[in-house]
């Protein structure tokens, strides 16, 4: 019998809000979706996602994170990068799960995009060698999974961030700072395969390269059998 091994990687991605929701935020919640790009974006973007007062942009080998700064009449933002380095140029991209309703955005020169979908899922395929992207939202957070699949090499992946300072605390977490004052906390991996129906526990962290650059110290475990998933999160954006 053949046995498939794959690796789940898993970050969630939330905001903090500067301000305490007000009771008709909690009694509605719209599902996340991952707006396709036709023109309203730049070019290099593939999708859209906003949650609460967080944009993120999906581009062919990285995740961009616009964090508000202020809310001022004029408001400005903080971009984070999540870059995966040594990527696959020729990924595709496949979104998943069309959403009901579309978006039309109106345009000055009496010019609309019209009937624009969302998705609540966006996939790009063979990221690295054997390896996906997938990216989601749950309520206001934003996921985004790497899937290795059997003949994948994790030790493969390395997420960079630009310019950005990044730490690990003592929780294991990973902090990305943002050049005004915002902070990108990634919870400590954790992994875990199952096996006969049971999940087993892996010890992981992350390991921060000589050139700034982020993979992930994973124990061994049994590659011939049933599935891997390490299961990092990658948790929440919040000011300092």
């Amino acid at each position: 019998m053949i046995h498939r091994l794959k690796l789940l990687i898993v970050f969630l991605i939330a905001f903090a809000s500067l301000a305490a929701a007000s009771p008709s935020t909690l009694t509605y919640r719209q599902e996340v979706g991952f707006e396709e790009n036709v023109g309203q974006f730049p070019k290099d973007v593939l999708f859209r996602a906003r949650t609460g007062q967080m944009h993120v942009y999906v581009h062919p080998t990285d995740l961009r994170i616009a964090l508000p700064v202020s809310r001022i009449e004029q408001p400005s933002f903080d971009f984070v990068q999540v870059a995966f380095a040594g990527a696959n140029d020729d990924s595709s991209v496949h979104p998943m799960k069309r959403l009901p309703g579309t978006k039309r955005y109106f345009r000055a020169a009496d010019t609309s995009l019209a009937d624009i979908s969302s998705y609540a899922r966006v996939a790009l395929r063979k990221l690295y060698d054997n390896i996906d992207l997938e990216v989601y939202a749950q309520s206001e957070e934003i996921e985004f999974d790497l899937i290795v699949h059997p003949g994948g090499d994790p030790s493969r992946v390395r997420i960079t961030t630009g310019q950005a300072p990044v730490s690990v605390d003592a929780n294991g977490d990973l902090l990305i700072r943002g050049s005004s004052g915002t902070t990108l906390r990634v919870k400590a991996p954790t992994a875990y395969q199952v096996l006969d129906g049971k999940r087993h526990v892996i010890a992981s962290s992350y390991l921060i390269q000589a050139d700034r650059s982020i993979s992930f110290r994973i124990e061994p475990y049994d590659r011939t059998r049933s599935r891997h998933r390490p299961h990092p999160r990658l948790c929440y954006l919040r000011r300092r």
